[in-house]
């Protein structure tokens, strides 16, 4: 007897969503898009990825998160696993600078139980983490979650 199995596929977009700021200012960043902009530039992002339909989506610079990327998964139903990369000296989402908590996300099918692994620090020096932070200067870290498909476990890397 033959078994025949059929290939698993996983569609994967990753995508830089650009933050668009000027990384100028203490108390608030200057941006170089306007609000209206913005919104524009994200709903043209979801409608394309909604035609595209993919498993799993790794989303850098992603900012204000995790409001941003939560979005995202509200309006394509997925589960969503996310960390700050940048984000000044906050606490609890309060802080300076007001208008900046950039990282990276993963978003993935809900049937596919995305489970958040671990982060690492690739570079800069300071303390981040989702909900406290406290750093000067830019900082970079890898993230890695899993999906399952049919049983199999994925590891997904995401970083900037």
């Amino acid at each position: 007897m033959q078994m025949i199995t059929t290939p698993k596929h996983l569609k994967l977009i990753t995508i830089n969503v650009w933050f668009g700021m000027d990384g100028r200012g203490v108390f608030k960043i200057g941006d170089y898009e306007d609000r209206e902009r913005k919104e524009s530039r994200f709903s043209i992002l979801l409608s394309g990825l909604r035609q595209m339909k993919p498993d799993v989506i790794a989303v850098q610079e992603a900012n204000k998160l995790p409001a941003y990327a939560k979005k995202m998964a509200r309006f394509l139903d997925y589960d969503i696993v996310w960390k700050v990369q940048n984000s000044g000296v906050k606490f609890m989402g309060f802080g300076i600078p007001v208008n900046f908590t950039a990282g990276n996300a993963i978003l993935a099918r809900r049937d596919y139980h995305l489970k958040f692994l671990a982060a690492q620090r690739l570079s800069g020096r300071g303390i981040q983490r989702n909900y406290f932070s406290l750093h000067f200067k830019e900082l970079r870290n890898a993230m890695a979650a899993s999906v399952e498909i049919d049983g199999l476990p994925i590891v997904i890397f995401n970083t900037q």
